[in-house]
């Protein structure tokens, strides 16, 4: 039975590792519901366990073991396997995810050879042993093909709460980092063990892995360091859960005088007649697209119920699945609406409220609203370059039964523009 349960904690935890931490690639036709989105990966702690040689049980609190590992001197870049630090300057986190990187491989990875892993939004390395146990490429057990012999990663998604402490073996230090893993999987003869790592001052959940067992990849966790230059500032990450900053929005920009027909995109209009018979949605618009805008193209857009984005040529926004570019123009803003206001609780960092009882929630589009503000960051997939996603407003007018969409990829400020710019339009 213990086995069985083990079985099922890490088949759920294999297919956990395989997905996207912040942003998985999903195609996208502009509907937030389809945004690519961070997440943490959050699986059931695993029953509580007999005690391994070098773990704890599963619920039993782990002895603190002083200071980490990572607390030791740096490594320098030129003591680290170049692709290690190749990977980490074009990873998406590496604003809140320093590099840790081994400074022993141990008697048995003398031999093993460095290359990158495939970790989306992230980095990582894997090392590659001749005539050693590892993974074939569909990542089943091979005894002597070497691949993938063990490896560390740092994932794209936010570390949680229950990062480490849900496997069963528990290693913690005295500044607060933890260290998991576990072992017995699918196969009872796959020696291959995974483990999870939440450093202190780190947004990002590390994975780490061998083949050559516990006292390997103990060893292997106790030699990781930060290096020289591939460290981010510590992060302080924010509860999605804590209540929003508030803003007050004064007078309601929707009570002011309506727009007349004539002065709203007749596509618009077209668009917001296609869904009235279905549901007497109301129409706001905005009466000015801002600074930037003015050769911006209007379209239909999947957005919730009733949606429209304008392309903006050559400027910020984001490409068919979602990711941010920064000159390819598609959906540099948008607007749309979905049926039935909802509890429009999503984690944003920032909540307007106006004077009629209207409010708007607004934070990142995509990334997680967890991390500082100014550390979410996409490369561009054309160009490499550093971009970020757009901002995003859940917009609730009061007296209507409708949430509102509004993003921007101009800026914090030109969505706060486009907010106070919404008018209704006269039927």
């Amino acid at each position: 039975m213990k086995a069985l349960i083990s079985a099922i904690v890490l088949l759920f935890f294999v297919a956990a590792c395989t997905n996207r931490g912040v942003g998985e690639i999903t195609p996208s036709t502009d509907d937030p519901s389809t945004e690519v989105v961070s997440t943490t990966v959050s699986v059931a702690s695993p029953t509580v366990v007999e005690e391994t040689e070098s773990g704890t049980a599963a619920g039993t609190p782990a002895p603190v073991l002083g200071d980490a590992p990572w607390a030791g001197a740096p490594l320098s870049q030129a003591d680290v396997p170049e692709v290690l630090a190749e990977q980490w300057k074009i990873a998406e986190n590496r604003l809140w995810c320093s590099a840790l990187a081994p400074a022993d491989l141990g008697p048995q990875g003398t031999q093993a050879v460095p290359r990158a892993a495939n970790f989306g939004g992230g980095w990582a390395v894997a090392w590659d042993n001749p005539d050693g146990p590892g993974s074939t490429g569909a990542s089943e057990y091979c005894l002597d093909c070497g691949r993938s012999t063990f490896g560390v990663a740092g994932v794209g998604g936010v570390v949680g709460e229950d990062t480490a402490t849900r496997m069963p073996n528990v290693l913690e230090w005295s500044d607060g980092s933890k260290a998991g893993y576990t072992g017995e999987g699918l196969d009872p003869t796959n020696p291959k063990l995974l483990g999870e790592i939440a450093v202190a001052g780190q947004g990002c959940m590390y994975q780490v892995w061998s083949h050559l067992g516990a006292a390997h990849l103990e060893q292997f966790i106790n030699s990781l360091r930060f290096v020289v230059g591939l460290q981010a500032q510590p992060v302080t990450l924010r509860d999605p859960r804590s209540p929003p900053q508030l803003i007050e929005g004064g007078p309601a920009p929707w009570k002011r005088p309506a727009l007349s027909p004539k002065d709203v995109p007749q596509l618009l209009l077209d668009e917001w007649e296609r869904i009235r018979g279905i549901r007497d949605l109301p129409l706001v618009v905005f009466a000015d697209l801002g600074e930037g805008m003015g050769d911006a193209r209007i379209r239909i857009a999947n957005i919730g119920n009733w949606g429209v984005a304008w392309d903006n040529p050559s400027g910020p926004g984001h490409d068919g699945f979602n990711q941010p570019c920064l000159d390819c123009g598609r959906g540099a803003i948008g607007l749309g609406a979905r049926y039935g206001v909802g509890d429009n609780v999503r984690g944003y960092p920032h909540r307007i409220e106006w004077d009629d009882g209207s409010f708007a929630e607004y934070g990142w589009r995509l990334g997680d609203n967890s991390l500082p503000e100014d550390r979410i960051i996409f490369n561009d997939p054309e160009t490499g370059e550093p971009t970020v996603p757009a901002r995003e407003a859940r917009l609730v007018i009061a007296g209507t039964d409708a949430e509102f969409i509004v993003w921007s990829h101009l800026g914090e400020d030109h969505l706060l523009h486009l907010l106070n710019s919404l008018r209704f339009v006269d039927r």
